[in-house]
C-alpha cells in the first residue's frame, strides 16, 4: 500500500468526529430551541442600553427591553462584540409565558446554528480533502488544494475571531492567533509544496 505524505489522515479524523460531536449537539439545541419557539409568546421589545467591556471601552453587548402584562423586563447579551448595538433599534422577544422574565431575541444567528454549521463545515472539509488526495492529478496540486483547505480553515476561523470577535488581548484571543497562525502555515506549505 501506498503511503500518503503532507496531511495525516488521524488529523483528518479527528475533524470529522469533532465534525459530527458539534452536529449532534446542535440538533439537540436546535431541538430545544424549536420547542421554546412553540411555546414562547412574542412581544415587540428594543435596544435599551449598550454595555460595554475593555480596557478602551471597545467591546459591546446590548441590553433588551420588553414589557409583558405592564411590566418591563429586561436582559443582556452574552458575548461582548466589536458591534456597537444601536439604542432604541425595535426587534421581536420571545418570552416564556409562564415566567416572562425567560427570553431571547427572535430573528437572530443562534448557538444551535453555529453549531449546525460548524459542525457541518468539520464534517465536509476532510472529505473534500480526501477526494482531492484520491482524484488523479499531480502530487503537488493535491498537496496544494489540502493545504489551502486546511489553511483556510484555520487561518480564517483563528484570525477571525481573533480580531473580528475578541478584538482584545487575553487567553482566548492569544489561541484563536495561534490557531490562525497555524492555517497560514498551511496556506505557505501549501504553494510551497507548487514549487517542490
Amino acid at each position: 500500500m501506498q503511503k500518503r505524505e503532507g496531511v495525516p489522515y488521524v488529523l483528518l479524523i479527528a475533524f470529522m468526529i469533532a465534525g459530527v460531536c458539534l452536529l449532534v449537539l446542535g440538533v439537540f439545541k436546535q431541538k430545544e430551541r424549536t420547542e421554546q419557539l412553540r411555546k414562547y409568546e412574542m412581544t415587540w421589545g428594543f435596544i435599551s442600553d449598550s454595555l460595554e467591556r475593555g480596557k478602551r471601552s471597545d467591546m459591546f453587548a446590548a441590553v433588551h427591553s420588553y414589557e409583558v402584562d405592564g411590566k418591563e423586563y429586561s436582559f443582556q447579551d452574552y458575548v461582548f462584540t466589536r458591534k456597537k448595538p444601536k439604542i432604541g433599534k425595535k426587534e421581536k422577544i420571545m418570552y416564556n409565558p409562564n415566567d416572562p422574565s425567560e427570553a431571547f431575541v427572535k430573528d437572530r444567528f443562534t448557538i444551535p446554528q453555529a453549531l449546525l454549521l460548524f459542525g457541518s463545515l468539520a464534517v465536509i472539509y476532510p472529505i473534500l480533502i480526501i477526494v482531492a488526495t484520491s482524484c488523479n492529478i499531480a502530487d503537488k496540486w493535491r498537496e496544494f488544494i489540502k493545504c489551502m483547505l486546511l489553511g483556510g480553515v484555520f487561518a480564517g476561523g483563528g484570525f477571525g475571531f481573533c480580531f473580528g470577535g475578541i478584538g482584545r488581548l487575553n487567553f482566548l484571543s492569544v489561541v484563536c492567533f495561534i490557531l490562525g497562525c497555524f492555517g497560514a502555515y498551511f496556506i505557505e506549505y501549501g504553494f510551497y509544496s507548487l514549487r517542490k
